[in-house]
């Protein structure tokens, strides 16, 4: 695509809104179309590139992380001693 350039994009209805549509503005069933003209094209900057480079490789390490943490602390929570709730007896003196 190249700066000034229209094109027609065509969104099939399996990847739009599916069989339930978006009433009442989309029918169901409907494929979506969109005329798109490319007013200007631009390059990344070192930010951008770094950005969407490194930004979902750190997203993928976090999730793993995470779950593991979560993991760790139920663990904790499970294996901790739990307080006893029941009250102690009270010792009656037997008298013989």
């Amino acid at each position: 695509v190249c700066e000034g350039q229209k094109i027609k994009a065509t969104i099939p209805p399996h990847l739009a809104y599916g069989k339930k549509g978006y009433p009442p503005t989309i029918p169901g069933d409907a494929a979506l179309e969109f005329d798109v003209e490319v007013i200007s094209l631009s390059q990344q900057t070192p930010l951008q590139k770094m950005i969407n480079d490194v930004f979902p490789l750190l997203c993928l390490a976090l999730v793993p992380t995470l779950l593991g943490l979560v993991g760790l602390y139920l663990y904790q929570k499970s294996s901790a001693q739990k307080p006893n709730k029941k009250k102690p007896k009270d010792k009656k003196s037997k008298k013989k």
